[in-house]
Order: structure tokens, then C-alpha cells, then sequence
């Protein structure tokens, strides 16, 4: 009796760990997936952005110097320091539902996202509630605006108001996947996928600056 209670003792421990592998082999998966998924959100960001100054250079231009958006992630705590001036302090945040306006030139607004989710850029907790769908959503923050060259095929003329701009795009992607019922829960964060790209975009033709 001993033999046989061990050997099935063996065997019950064997299936339990078989189990929990699979378990893990499954969750494993499934993380990839959702990181693959944010990753590819925020490259879809950054894409979004680039036809959205396309389209609308001079506005991107005028407002992200003039009207500065307030705790710009891309920008933590630039505005505290001493020398920040307007340049160093511009940014502008793009959601997905005001690129989906802007990347179609003279045409409907397109939806980007399905379904499209609520953000509040102070509590990213509003998304993943009870009675709210969970959806994926990302957002741009466009910085460090500088006065370029035009690139080949434009006037070089010194006299000329037509200039291009470079700016810093900073795309997030983010994927929730749990549901909570109080904003206040931090554990929300715990199975949240965040994925940032970069990249430089190089747009116009806009007014040159000091120009009216």
C-alpha cells in the first residue's frame, strides 16, 4: 500500500507540474502577443503623426509653441527648470481620435481605432472599467520643434518665409486587459502593455520663424 501511495503520490505531482507548465506556456504566449500588439500600436502612431503634419504643418507648427500642452511625458518637469524656455517647453499631445481628423486631407475623419477608448492623460485608469470597453489606444506627443533646411526641389532663397521643421514624435501604444471596478485600483497598471517608438519627422513647408 505504502509503494502504490507513493507511486501515485509521484504521479499526481507530476500531472500538477505538467499543468502549471502549460498554464505558464499559455500566459507566456499571451504576453508576447499583447507585447507585439502595443509595439505595433505605437509604430501606428508614429505613422499617423507623420500624415498628420503632412497635412496640416503650419497648424502642428503654430500650436505646439503657442499653446503648449501642460506634463508632456516627453518633457517631465522641463518647465521647472530655470532656463526652459518656449522652445523647450513646446509639445503638443495628439490622441488617436484627433489624428483620425487629421490624416485624411479634405476628407471624412477616419477611425483609427475600433473601439475607440477614452483617455484622460492625468488618470489612465478611466480606460479598463466596469460598464467601459477595453481598448487599445495610443497617443503622440510632438517636441523640440527646429527650423530646417528645405530639402531638395524647394526655393533656398534667403528671402523666402517658407521654411520646413524637424520635431521629436513620442508614440504609446498602450493595451489593458483587465477590467476594474475602481478608478483608484493601481493594480490596473499590472497587466497594462506600454510600448514607446521615437522618431524625427521632417515636415512643411511652414512660415519661418519670426515670420508673419
Amino acid at each position: 500500500m505504502f509503494i502504490v501511495a507513493m507511486t501515485l503520490a509521484v504521479i499526481a505531482a507530476m500531472g500538477v507540474y505538467a499543468l502549471q507548465i502549460a498554464s505558464t506556456e499559455v500566459k507566456t504566449a499571451g504576453f508576447v502577443r499583447q507585447q507585439i500588439q502595443t509595439q505595433y500600436l505605437s509604430q501606428y502612431g508614429t505613422a499617423s503623426m507623420t500624415q498628420a503634419l503632412t497635412y496640416n504643418a503650419q497648424t502642428y507648427a503654430s500650436v505646439m509653441i503657442q499653446q503648449p500642452d501642460q506634463f508632456c511625458y516627453s518633457l517631465f518637469q522641463i518647465s521647472t527648470q530655470p532656463t526652459a524656455n518656449a522652445q523647450s517647453q513646446a509639445c503638443h499631445r495628439a490622441m488617436s481620435s484627433e489624428l483620425g481628423t487629421q490624416v485624411v486631407q479634405g476628407g471624412a475623419p477616419a477611425q483609427l481605432l475600433s473601439p475607440v477608448a477614452g483617455y484622460n492623460p492625468t488618470s489612465d485608469l478611466t480606460r479598463g472599467q466596469l460598464g467601459l470597453p477595453i481598448a487599445p489606444e495610443f497617443f503622440v506627443e510632438v517636441t523640440d520643434p527646429y527650423q530646417r533646411q528645405p530639402p531638395p526641389g524647394y526655393s533656398n532663397n534667403s528671402s523666402t518665409t517658407i521654411c520646413f521643421k524637424e520635431v521629436t514624435a513620442s508614440a504609446i501604444g498602450m493595451t489593458p486587459t483587465t477590467v476594474i471596478a475602481n478608478a483608484n485600483d493601481s493594480t490596473a497598471f499590472l497587466s497594462e502593455g506600454l510600448e514607446m517608438s521615437r522618431a524625427r519627422i521632417e515636415f512643411g513647408p511652414v512660415r519661418c520663424d519670426g515670420t508673419n
